[in-house]
């Protein structure tokens, strides 16, 4: 359900955090206003740190060539996350606050947030109604465990070693 990864490099602290992207296209059945996430593998287990979504005059169909759902439909949208221990960490917000292009540019950031995409939803308020096979399109950015773990314990073993020398 991704779009592949592109991967960005920060350095702190001489840890190397790698950023990576993974698009993910919620398609509306007919007659739903509330709509989970799919499952995606590149996503489960890892630190969200941001999260976009795409209006359809940036974008009128998918990755998978689905046509994107209507800017007016996206903007009476609202996202609820959950996170792996089940906990709602973010419910209902705008998804008109997501969209780098009302924001002055800016994306949504996190702290870091490990989610549970299929316990996770999109809802649709108001009137309006979104277009069976319809699809809203998110963009996670999220940090490689597994990269960024290796790399902490290679700096703390690093230390490790640098304290247990003996100095003249």
């Amino acid at each position: 359900m991704g779009l592949g990864s592109c991967a960005v490099f920060y350095f702190n602290e001489k840890i190397m955090r790698v950023s990576r992207t993974e698009s993910v296209s919620v398609t509306f059945p007919a007659a739903n206003r509330k709509v989970n996430f799919p499952d995606n593998n590149n996503i489960k287990g890892q630190k969200i740190t941001g999260l976009i979504v795409r209006l359809q005059s940036e974008t009128a169909f998918d990755f998978n060539n689905n046509p994107v759902a209507s800017d007016a439909n996206i903007r009476n949208t609202y996202l609820t996350l959950t996170d792996i221990n089940n906990n709602q960490v973010i419910s209902y917000l705008p998804l008109s606050n997501l969209i780098p292009s009302l924001n002055n540019g800016r994306q949504f950031e996190f702290e870091g947030l490990y989610i549970d995409l299929p316990k996770c939803f999109i809802y649709l308020s108001g009137t309006g109604t979104i277009p069976a096979g319809d699809v809203i399109v998110f963009t996670f950015i999220y940090e490689l465990a597994g990269n960024t773990k290796l790399l902490e314990d290679q700096i703390r073993i690093q230390k490790q070693i640098q304290s247990n020398t003996t100095k003249c």
